[in-house]
Parts: structure tokens; C-alpha cells; sequence
């Protein structure tokens, strides 16, 4: 078992405040197992975070901080690194608004730069309204392209993992009818550089890395599709 000061803190964004996130965060760290494995600290608004204890019914004291020194990670009592920018009275569940996306995105470029100065071990992220983010003039698919915007980093993709499988996308968000055409040798190039390279950097010497064909059957010699014949296959080759 870690001692509490050896524990990894972990900035736990608290995304869209009229989504669940704020929920999800509370009855996350009233399950007390959190505390076991790391120190965590909330980066949103002290007032919403109140507001969703008073939803879920969990009784515990919000610690309002401006800095992650000012954090005692203690269960029980929630530190929030506070960012005035919701008017929580005001705030109307389930709603998109353009404050609350702008306020969500400044969360997650602020745990980013928390993590880049070594204040922070890790990030966690409660989901974020990406309408609300169109309104307020964002337009990231999601904390991929945030985060990557901070470290400067123009070939990025996001990685799913469990287990030993690690699944890594080709695209993010796009409607179905753009996806087809979307998919492009250079960029599956890339992607499965992109691939080789973090596992290489995850301790694997030599990943085996399938690609996934777009059409039933991978297109069945171009009879379903010829995605897998003009750009698919060239890639892998």
C-alpha cells in the first residue's frame, strides 16, 4: 500500500456542469476506494460540485482551493480547484450553453497545463458537451484535441485500453456518411505509426498491430466497398 504522500494525484476535470459529470464525480469519491490509489483533486466550480452533492444526496464538505498545494485529500471532504466562471444559481440541467462549454474547455486545457508543470500525476475527464463547445466558438471533437492543442502535437489519436488489448482510433467524432470518405492511406499511415510508436513507448519491443477493415467482408475484393483496395491495404503494405 502507497503512503498518502506517495499516492499519484490525479485531476479529475469536471467537464459539462449541466451533464452528469458533477454526479458521476461525487458518487465516484463517496465509494472511498478512490483514496486507496491516488490523491484527487476536482478542477471546476465549487459551487456545482455543492449543487451535486445535494443531488445525489452524499454528504460531504466541498474544500474550495486555488492551488494544488492548498489540496488535503481527505476522504470525505472534496478539494475543488475553484474557477469562478459558472453561475451555478443559474444553471439549468440538461441545457446547452455556450458559458458552461467555454467553462468546460477551460477545465480541461487547465488540468492539461497542471500536468505539463508536474502539479498534477494524471488526468481524469467527466464527459464534455461538444454542442455547448460549438456555441461558445470551440469547435474540438473532445479532451483529445484539447490536451493535444497544449502539447503542441500534431499527429494524435486516442487509445482505448484494457487489458493487453489497446485499441487506438482512426477518427474520432464524425457522422457515418463522412467517415467512408474520410478514410485515406496517408492517414492510416500515420495512424499506425502513431500505434507503433506508444506501445513501443508502453515497453512492447515488437507490436503486432491489426488493422480493422471498413466494409463487411473487408469489401470482398470490391464488392462492398472499395475503401479496402484504395487506400486500406496500400497502407498495411
Amino acid at each position: 500500500m502507497h503512503s498518502s504522500t506517495d499516492k499519484p494525484i490525479v485531476g479529475i476535470t469536471m467537464g459539462d456542469a449541466a451533464g452528469i459529470g458533477p454526479e458521476i464525480i461525487i458518487k465516484s469519491l463517496e465509494a472511498g476506494k478512490v483514496y486507496e490509489y491516488c490523491r484527487p483533486v476536482v478542477i471546476g466550480n465549487g459551487p456545482v460540485m455543492r449543487r451535486a452533492c445535494g443531488i445525489t444526496g452524499v454528504d460531504w464538505i466541498i474544500n474550495e482551493i486555488d492551488d494544488i498545494s492548498e489540496a488535503g485529500f481527505a476522504c470525505r471532504t472534496m478539494d475543488v480547484l475553484h474557477y469562478d466562471n459558472i453561475a451555478a444559481e443559474r444553471l439549468r440541467m440538461g441545457e446547452v450553453d455556450a458559458d458552461i462549454g467555454r467553462a468546460a474547455v477551460v477545465y480541461t486545457q487547465e488540468a492539461g497545463r497542471l500536468a505539463l508543470e508536474g502539479k498534477i500525476d494524471a488526468i481524469s475527464s467527466a464527459p464534455l458537451n461538444k454542442a455547448a463547445m460549438r456555441e461558445a466558438g470551440f469547435h474540438y471533437e473532445g479532451a483529445t484535441q484539447i490536451l493535444a492543442e497544449l502539447c503542441g502535437s500534431k499527429n494524435n489519436a486516442m487509445m482505448l485500453i484494457l487489458g493487453t488489448l489497446r485499441l487506438i482510433f482512426y477518427s474520432n467524432h464524425l457522422a457515418l456518411r463522412d467517415a467512408c470518405d474520410a478514410v485515406k492511406k496517408d492517414r492510416l499511415l500515420s495512424i499506425v505509426k502513431l500505434a507503433d510508436e506508444s506501445l513501443r513507448s508502453m515497453g512492447i519491443t515488437k507490436p503486432r498491430i491489426a488493422v480493422a477493415a471498413l466494409n463487411p467482408h473487408g469489401g470482398e475484393g470490391g464488392l462492398f466497398g472499395h475503401e479496402e483496395i484504395r487506400e486500406i491495404i496500400p497502407a498495411v503494405e
